[in-house]
């Protein structure tokens, strides 16, 4: 008899079956998005941290805790039998590779126990066994609870294993309804009809605009010259003016969009922009387009559509933003937010979020001194906050870049192993295929792909497709959890000083404090283990895991490159 599983998974609609439009060809850096035609070069960028900045404030010492369960994409019951059965004739017998593919869905069910309180765990068992909740059985006569339990352990042991799968899955969405991924067809959404999506879309540009026309006008000259330096006064205003060009023209053509489905908020994105291609923004911004942050967030997302080299090098609430060099406030959208924010009035007086505008602060880099004042070097221990933040979230970018790999082969089967790269993506050796690449990135991130030993592509069977809603799932639970790593790394010295000290031992702590790497490394396997909880196995493979991701360079040719699984050690 199987046991019931200690974690739990969603049910929600399955992946869009439309093949998407091609990629880019150069990897996104912080999002995602639609790219139009083979040859657009697109720069997606990450806004989360944007989109976290009012939920931040006041919350990142000690970080955020409040319990937020993972939602993610599980199979209907139709395909979750075809991943785990093959059909013979009017019966069904378990697949080739159903072993591996039911350890992959454990290994959703794992991700979030923590996240389950032992009530719910215990009112998800009496539903899968019984159909009821515990208190629901409290209120029957002890001899029909009992009988509900004996009648329902034998029936759950006479399930198929796909049947038992769907057992469980199906008593969590009872116990858990609210948690559904809407249909990924909601990501990209325009105006909706007999909304007022089209107005509220109109009003968010008006007020980007108008701070847009006091920036171009002089007026705010002195602020621009305190963020990025004077000399760098028209270099900065010249970004500000091809973001706000490229603003207008994407809102005439139509693709200022949101994500309807909660996917974005799931996995920590706030927008997903294309350089020259589209803003899209969470929905927040629309619903709300005179908010100050919704009026910040355009103008952020604005500055990535119109400068292909404004990325995500460092959000506003994270550590030495302040005193970053020019050569990266000049490519970092969030240092482009500074003056907006102090153009703009609070929404509420009471807001602490002033504190982002950084109200007549001259922002001196580390180890310089000018107009400003002089500021120290950064410390050891600042230069390997920094570094831990930047690794969870270099490799978040590349975990949504693959994410979109995976989900292309999902929806075209045959593409794995008959599409060329090279023809989609610059710089990718000819005669490169999914089926050269992807079962490495599959053994990094612990899906499903790179065990599976009987793919068909061309099969016309679930179980036999190169990638299944279960390897989705565990793609999609991966991201969310490195977006939480880079949202649980200490923020100060202070904070570091204390996390390590409760939670790692005096030799340890010496060890690692001896260099910046050495310090980076303990904070990230700290907030690893303490604080996010297992991605894809161990403390130490989830960090090596993250390392490999975080240290791949921005370059398809190097990320689409041929590897064998076996050189990840698992």
């Amino acid at each position: 008899m199987n046991r019931a599983p200690d974690v739990h998974a969603e049910t929600t609609e399955a992946v869009e079956s439309a093949r998407p439009v091609p990629i880019a060809t150069k990897p996104i850096s912080r999002g995602g998005g639609h790219v139009h035609g083979p040859e657009s070069v697109i720069e997606l960028q990450r806004t989360a941290g944007n989109r976290s900045v009012s939920r931040l404030i006041g919350l990142r010492t000690p970080p955020r805790r409040a319990r937020r369960l993972l939602r993610r994409r599980l199979p209907n019951a139709a395909e979750l039998q075809d991943i785990l059965s093959d059909v013979s004739g009017a019966s069904r017998v378990a697949s080739l590779d159903a072993a591996v593919s039911q350890a992959g869905l454990q290994r959703l069910w794992d991700r979030i126990n923590p996240e389950l309180t032992a009530s719910e765990r215990s009112d998800l068992m009496a539903i899968a066994v019984t159909g009821m909740t515990v208190a629901q059985l409290a209120a029957l006569p002890p001899a029909d609870q009992t009988s509900k339990w004996s009648t329902g352990w034998t029936a759950l042991g006479a399930l198929k294993p796909w049947e038992l799968a769907r057992r469980w899955a199906d008593a969590l969405f009872k116990l858990k309804p609210g948690l559904l991924l809407g249909d990924p067809a909601l990501i990209d959404t325009g105006p909706r009809p007999a909304t007022g999506d089209a107005a509220n879309i109109q009003k968010l540009v008006d007020n980007a605009n108008k701070v847009f026309d006091k920036i171009a006008s002089g007026a705010s000259d002195t602020d621009i010259k305190q963020i990025f330096g004077a000399s760098h006064l028209a270099k900065a205003k010249k970004k500000y003016a091809e973001g706000r060009k490229w603003m207008n023209k994407l809102h005439t053509t139509d693709h200022v969009v949101t994500d309807r489905s909660g996917y974005n908020a799931e996995v920590g994105l706030g927008g997903l922009t294309g350089f020259h291609a589209q803003i899209s923004l969470e929905p927040g911004a629309i619903d709300d387009p005179n908010k100050r942050e919704s009026v910040v967030t355009m103008i952020h997302e604005s500055m990535h559509a119109g400068n292909s080299d404004v990325k995500d090098k460092g959000y506003i609430n994270q550590p030495s933003f302040d005193k970053l060099p020019a050569h990266v406030k000049l490519t970092n959208a969030a240092h482009f937010e500074v003056v907006p924010r102090r153009i703009l009035p609070k929404d509420d007086p009471a807001d602490p979020a002033d504190k982002f505008a950084f109200p007549g602060q001259t922002f001196v880099p580390a180890g310089s001194s000018g107009v400003g004042g002089s500021a120290p070097p950064l410390t050891r221990r600042q230069k390997a906050i920094r570094a831990a933040s930047e690794m969870f979230r270099s490799a978040w970018g590349l975990g949504l870049n693959l994410h979109m790999l995976f989900v292309q082969v999902y929806k075209a089967p045959t593409d794995w192993d008959g599409f060329d790269l090279s023809t989609q993506f610059g710089g990718v050796r000819a005669g490169t295929h999914f089926s050269d690449v992807l079962p490495f990135w599959s053994k990094v991130e612990k899906l499903t792909i790179h065990e599976r030993t009987h793919i068909n592509p061309a099969g016309g069977k679930t179980s036999t497709n190169p990638v299944t809603l279960i390897d989705i799932a565990l793609s999609e639970g991966l991201v969310r959890k490195l977006s939480d790593a880079q949202d649980a790394v200490p923020q100060t010295e202070a904070d570091a000083d204390a996390f390590e000290k409760a939670n790692a031992s005096a030799a340890e702590i010496a060890a690692a404090t001896a260099s910046v790497k050495g310090e980076r490394d303990l904070l990230m396997k700290l907030v690893l283990s303490k604080r996010v909880g297992s991605i894809t196995g161990s403390t130490d493979r989830d960090f090596r895991a993250a390392v490999q991701m975080g240290t791949m360079p921005d370059a398809w040719k190097t990320i689409l490159k041929k590897r064998a699984p076996a050189t990840f050690a698992d």
